[in-house]
């Protein structure tokens, strides 16, 4: 039998019907288990630590990444529109309080604003995504990919909003695109490092985590 999922406060979940999502929904995101985040914050903090030793950088510099903040990816934000066309998309329903596993596949540092887990979506979970950027939202000049934005913010420094997480990880792959800086590393779990400007830092891993994520409603 299938296993039954665990949200990340470690209470069991059943799948429930889409009737009774709460009233208003803040947004729709995949949770990371609690065991996934753990071993994601701790892959993070390796990468900080191996970029502090590297360039000088305060390895405490208010971008510390913690498995007690609810780890998500965000599938649809809904702020105070009517997502009602959303929530009655069939694939939707039938996908709350389902575990997925999601790849992740690099990690990025800028100082000073965010540390971010770049997800790569598998076609089922596309048919979820629902937030692409605008096109006054996107790097000048730049087309990415469809679900560039997914990804998992592990820390935003003070007075950032979490938000900006996703536009920093849209930054530096635009840059990425156009440039040739990636070198071999010997970070924690292999993989390329790439030093951008503005004293950003992005990490391709060599082999891409894979963690284990309920979908849900969050109001």
């Amino acid at each position: 039998a299938t296993a039954v999922p665990t949200l990340p406060n470690g209470k069991k979940r059943h799948h429930r019907q889409s009737n009774r999502q709460p009233a208003h929904v803040s947004f729709y995101a995949w949770f990371l288990q609690p065991s996934s985040a753990s071993q994601l914050v701790q892959l993070a903090q390796a990468f900080v630590n191996s970029v502090a030793l590297t360039t000088g950088l305060d390895r405490n510099a208010n971008l510390t990444p913690s498995s007690s903040t609810l780890l998500h990816i965000t599938a649809k934000y809904c702020g105070k529109c009517d997502a009602q066309s959303y929530t009655e998309r069939s694939e939707v329903a039938a996908s709350i309080g389902r575990s997925f596993d999601i790849r992740l596949t690099g990690l990025l540092l800028r100082p000073g604003s965010s540390l971010v887990a770049r997800a790569e979506l598998s076609p089922s979970q596309l048919a979820l995504w629902d937030n692409e950027p605008t096109k006054s939202e996107m790097p000048s000049g730049k087309s990415l990919p469809r679900a560039s934005r997914a990804h998992v913010t592990l820390a935003t420094a003070p007075g950032v909003r979490p938000s900006q997480a996703g536009f920093d990880l849209l930054d530096a792959l635009a840059i990425l695109q156009s440039s040739s800086s990636a070198s071999p590393s010997s970070v924690p779990g292999g993989g390329h490092v790439s030093w951008l400007s503005g004293g950003r830092v992005y990490l391709t891993l060599a082999k891409p985590l894979t963690v284990a994520a309920v979908f849900d409603a969050h109001s």
